[in-house]
């Protein structure tokens, strides 16, 4: 048994050191975000192009743009998420309250079935559920 283990570890050892995945210099990451290519006459886009492209043609207006649309892109994700994460935690904050408050009800009115309650985990409530059911 030890020795079929081993040739499985042996023969996976490729897998395990990255073979199989491609080096991280190959992955083209673009740091600056990116622009939003709607609702744009073709005048517009030829100009947005010069910019990308680097031409001389590049009017400075049309660079800000293009910057400002690049910083957006780039900041608006990170700030969802993090909303998102902290709503979680209020959200999660909450429930923990209503727990404690339920606790505090269930200890002011000295209910020992709602102490019991409270500590059981979903499981041990289904399966009561299912025993009051027979």
């Amino acid at each position: 048994m030890r020795l079929r283990r081993l040739l499985h570890i042996v023969a996976l050892m490729p897998l395990l050191l990255g073979g199989f995945i491609p080096p991280a210099g190959a992955q083209i990451m673009k740091r600056d975000g990116f622009t939003f290519p709607w609702f744009r006459s073709a005048g517009e886009q030829r100009a947005r192009e010069a910019c990308l492209n680097k031409q001389p043609d590049c009017r400075p207006s049309v660079k800000a743009d293009i910057d400002q649309e690049k910083a957006i892109s780039l900041l608006v994700p990170w700030a969802l998420l993090g909303f998102a994460v902290l709503g979680i935690l209020f959200w999660l904050r909450k429930l923990e309250q209503d727990k404690i408050k339920k606790r505090r009800d269930a200890q002011r009115k000295h209910d020992p079935k709602a102490f019991k309650k409270l500590d059981q985990t979903k499981e041990d409530r289904a399966a009561e559920a299912a025993n009051d059911d027979d």
